[in-house]
C-alpha cells in the first residue's frame, strides 16, 4: 500500500519539476566532466539520469509487489481446489453413511463409527478452511477498495 503511493509521488515529482535552463556556458572542447556537472544540459542529464533512476525502482517495486500477489493467488487457487477435494470427500462419506441403511444391522454397527469418525473430521477442517478463505478473500478484497481509490 505505501508502495503505490510511493509510486504516484515519484511519478508527480517527475512531471511537476520541469528543467531549468540556466547555468554557465562552456566550451565545446570542455572535459565531459564539466559539462555533465555544470551546464544546463548536464544538470538537465543528471537530473534525468535520478528521475530514470526512480522509474526504474518504482517499476522494481511493482514487479516485486505483482511477483508476491502472484504467489498469493497461486497459494490460494491450491487451498481452493483441496476444499472441493474435501468437500467431495465428505459428499462420498455422506452417500456411504446413506447406503449403511441397506446393510445388516451387524455391518451397520462395524462401518458407521469410522465414518461418522471421518465425516466429523472433514467437516470439521472444512468449516475451518471455509473461514480462513472466507477471511483471505474479505483481506484482499479491502485491499483492493483501498488500492483502488487512491488513485
Amino acid at each position: 500500500m505505501s508502495s503505490c503511493n510511493c509510486t504516484s509521488n515519484i511519478f508527480l515529482q517527475i512531471i511537476s519539476k520541469p528543467a531549468l535552463f540556466t547555468g554557465p556556458a562552456l566550451s565545446p572542447l570542455s572535459p565531459l566532466s564539466d559539462w555533465q556537472s555544470s551546464s544546463p544540459v548536464g544538470g538537465m542529464m543528471d537530473s534525468m539520469s535520478q528521475k530514470y533512476q526512480q522509474i526504474n525502482q518504482v517499476f522494481e517495486e511493482l514487479r516485486l509487489l505483482t511477483q508476491d500477489t502472484e504467489n498469493d493467488l497461486r497459494k490460494l487457487q491450491h487451498n481452493q481446489e483441496y476444499f472441493i477435494i474435501q468437500y467431495q470427500e465428505s459428499l462420498r462419506i455422506q452417500a456411504q453413511l446413506t447406503s449403511l441403511a441397506t446393510l445388516p444391522p451387524a455391518d451397520r454397527q462395524l462401518r458407521e463409527p469410522t465414518l461418522l469418525s471421518k465425516r466429523a473430521t472433514v467437516e470439521a477442517w472444512l468449516t475451518r478452511e471455509a473461514n480462513t478463505l472466507q477471511k483471505y478473500r474479505l483481506v484482499h478484497y479491502f485491499l483492493y477498495c483501498i488500492h483502488t481509490h487512491m488513485y
